[in-house]
């Protein structure tokens, strides 16, 4: 294990997160479900709740320094992550979901998507992701 920054650039600005974590290889399309905290997933979790609570502190919500978020699961095909989050908070019992699409480049994560639901092979394929690659992230054939 070893201490790296990963920055991930959105369409309006970036920032860096710090990671703990081993080297990934994302080259196989596989699904995470249930985290190990010792896993080098964490990292991948960590990194995608932190874009979360960034994001919604810069649109005004001030209740996400008090809710529980959950990463997972996490699907990756080549360089290309897609990972489901949920938000739970006094104010949002039901709680709020959504999913995030990542593309590794480098050292780097780029944020390529976001929304309720992009695990859809033709959305993905919008987001530049290539067929066989958003085939595998929407688990399976084109749906």
């Amino acid at each position: 294990m070893f201490l790296f920054a990963v920055t991930i650039y959105t369409k309006l600005d970036a920032f860096t997160l710090v990671m703990i974590g081993s080297v990934l290889n994302l080259s196989n399309a596989q699904t995470l479900i249930n985290a190990n905290p010792d896993e080098t997933w964490r990292s991948l979790q960590m990194m995608i709740a932190n874009y979360l609570v960034k994001d919604y502190r810069e649109n005004g919500v001030d209740w996400i320094n008090d809710a529980k978020i959950k990463v997972g699961p996490i699907m990756t095909s080549g360089d290309w992550l897609l990972a489901s989050w949920f938000i739970e908070h006094d104010d949002h019992p039901h709680g709020v979901a959504g999913q995030v699409l990542l593309k590794q480049e480098g050292d780097r994560w780029l944020l390529k998507g976001e929304g309720n639901y992009i695990q859809d092979v033709n959305l993905l394929m919008e987001y530049g992701v290539p067929r066989s690659e958003a085939e595998a992230l929407a688990d399976g054939p084109d749906i």
